[in-house]
């Protein structure tokens, strides 16, 4: 009690001793006794828990569970705190010390104490207060001397119910447009609305609810990012079937056509049908981890450490000169992996399963995490019916090592790097989500900004305008175009004006005045109907010359050829660049955007769809000159 009382007081200071601190605590941090109407929302006299019990000390009260017993007490209590409060209210005026008022109430601090346990719910701070000072918002007196105003501080008993009422609350709106949402679309499905119809009623929902503040829009349209992690995050699928991601189906009808003519060759049928069925999947990291090296540092590894310490290597990142310290290659052709030296280990994500409900699942999830192995056969071999059965009574022995050692053993081991406090916030889910999240809970924790807040939301829901009709709004992406270029990929020609492109074509020296010149003369050809050879031109040097040259040849190429296409909208000359900053750089599109190409797939799995590439052909029919700004960064 003594560390709350060292930082956190609500005491009113002596006006003669320190006048500042007390004006400043007397303007800013005093509830109104009148209460607002956004106090006496929900039905209840203050939300913000105002006045607040006087209290000759600091103490923590702990709730008292209820049951049959304790309803006869609780009544009790209630009653006795009731004529506590009266007389407060009687003695108003008499500035009277709470030893006073308990005695005139029939109470004592101890019996004050255990009376107020029935009438929490959770664990509660109830600070050393004073009865004049029961409309007081608690405060650490020299951040309020510098602050000079209104501040909200007090003690955490309970770090993760803390933050799940944190996290609850600031998703609260994203809570609450879910179900909205939800809701929407029940409403269409009832109104036997087709498939177009309900995204529509969905998006007209979504568009006139989403709440969306200054920061997030500045950040959106700026391009920022809205989050940042100072470690990478590596999820871990576990479990009977986790969820994986397979190889695109025109793959694996090309695989399937090649192993039809191979068969067809040989006039066999012997090909094993479970190889080719996990074929179908893409490899994720817990096949990589079955692949790992047979050497010394791999053996005992379990996979959270092997996911937290190696990133997967692609092809085009293999340095020519590999460094056997730091990479390894996996065994069975699963490529190559290398240690996070650079970085901090990365944090790792998995589905959590609860012991009490599904014990079965949490002891396999835990076993695949937690314990080295190498096939599956080995989290629960044959002679053990359940993974609980292996978790308690197995031994394992490792390659090189003949002693064996307890399964449960090595796992909690293992589990005690990654697990800190899954106990304390499994605790605190399971409080959330028995009791939904607490829609005040916020009230509690910071009364004075909570209220703040929400008198400024209802002031702005007077001023602001309420739309009647919400079923008609405009979405672009729903409207009746049966156009197919409405699907795929949206080019966007973007191009410098005539008065800024001039001052830069009188600065072209002589040498980028005679490619522009060939550029030119081969537009002409062009769009007289003649068939000139492809023009083929590599230009280097400058890094910014170049890039001021590869804009002027656009407008002039674009300019010239814009009277060869029948829609003034069409694309001749596409400008593109590999990465982002060096298409923003020239006014261009990236290489990935403009040709809708996967960047985080391998070549091998790139592979586009059929609405796409008829897109794309649409889009670039009357394409005549492609530019790259950077060829040089560009991989095959």
């Amino acid at each position: 009690m003594s560390f709350i009382d060292k930082y956190v007081t609500c005491e009113i200071p002596d006006e003669k001793v320190d006048k500042e601190l007390h004006d400043i605590v007397m303007a800013v941090h005093q509830h109104s006794k009148n209460h607002s109407k956004t106090c006496k929302k929900k039905g209840t006299v203050c939300r913000f828990n105002f006045p607040r019990p006087p209290s000759t000390k600091t103490f923590i009260s702990e709730p008292i569970k209820p049951d049959k017993d304790t309803k006869k007490d609780e009544k009790v209590a209630k009653e006795i705190l009731s004529s506590l409060w009266k007389v407060i209210k009687e003695h108003e005026d008499e500035n009277l010390d709470v030893s006073e008022i308990f005695k005139k109430s029939g109470l004592t601090q101890e019996s004050f104490e255990e009376y107020f346990r029935f009438i929490t719910n959770r664990n509660t701070i109830v600070l050393k207060r004073e009865p004049n000072e029961i409309y007081t918002n608690q405060y650490n007196p020299h951040l309020l001397r510098a602050w000079n105003a209104n501040m909200d501080i007090q003690y955490i008993l309970d770090a993760f119910s803390c933050v799940v009422y944190i996290i609850s609350y600031i998703s609260k709106s994203e809570r609450e447009l879910g179900l909205l949402l939800q809701q929407t679309k029940n409403e269409a499905e009832e109104g036997n609305l087709n498939a177009q119809q309900t995204m529509k009623k969905i998006g007209t929902s979504y568009l006139h609810h989403r709440e969306v503040s200054a920061q997030e829009a500045v950040f959106r349209v700026t391009g920022l990012r809205l989050r940042e992690c100072s470690r990478k995050v590596e999820f871990i699928p576990v479990g009977e079937n986790p969820c994986r991601m397979s190889i695109p189906l025109k793959d694996l009808e090309k695989q399937q056509s090649y192993k039809s003519s191979n068969r067809k060759r040989s006039n066999s049928d012997s090909e094993d049908e479970n190889n080719d069925e996990n074929k179908i999947w893409m490899n994720n990291i817990v096949d990589r981890y079955k692949g790992r090296p047979h050497i010394d540092m791999f053996i005992k590894m379990c996979l959270a450490s092997f996911g937290s310490e190696y990133s997967v290597l692609r092809e085009s990142q293999l340095p020519q000169k590999i460094n056997e310290e730091t990479t390894f290659k996996l065994d069975g052709n699963l490529g190559h992996i290398r240690k996070r030296t650079r970085t901090s280990p990365a944090v790792i994500k998995y589905p959590r399963f609860s012991q009490d409900t599904s014990p079965e699942k949490y002891f396999q999830s835990i076993l695949q995490l937690f314990l080295p192995y190498r096939h599956d056969e080995q989290l629960k071999p044959p002679l053990f019916n359940t993974y609980e059965n292996f978790f308690t009574c197995g031994r394992v022995k490792f390659t090189g090592d003949n002693t064996l050692t307890s399964v449960k053993e090595v796992v909690i081991k293992n589990m005690s790097d990654f697990v800190k406090t899954g106990q304390e916030l499994e605790d605190a889910e399971n409080q959330l989500h028995e009791t939904d999240p607490k829609e005040d809970a916020w009230c509690e924790l910071c009364p004075e900004s909570e209220l703040n807040r929400r008198e400024c939301i209802d002031e702005g829901k007077v001023t602001s305008v309420i739309e009647e009709d919400l079923s008609e709004a405009t979405i672009p992406d729903l409207n009746n175009v049966k156009s197919s270029s409405s699907v795929g990929t949206n080019l966007l020609s973007v191009s410098l004006t005539k008065n800024e492109i001039i001052p830069r074509l009188r600065s072209l020296n002589v040498k980028q005045r005679r490619i522009l010149y060939k550029v030119r003369d081969w537009c002409i050809q062009k769009a007289n109907g003649k068939t000139p050879k492809p023009l083929h031109v590599f230009i280097t040097g400058e890094l910014e010359r170049v890039k001021v040259t590869d804009q002027m040849y656009k407008y002039e190429a674009t300019r010239i050829l814009a009277q060869t296409s029948e829609n003034p909208d069409d694309l001749t000359v596409l400008l593109t660049a590999p990465t982002g900053t060096a298409a923003f750089n020239i006014h261009g599109l990236t290489i990935h955007s403009a040709l809708g190409i996967f960047k985080s797939l391998s070549p091998d799995h790139a592979t586009l769809s059929e609405d796409k590439i008829n897109s794309l052909r649409t889009k670039l029919e009357n394409l005549q000159i492609l530019i790259i700004d950077e060829i040089s960064m560009v991989k095959k």
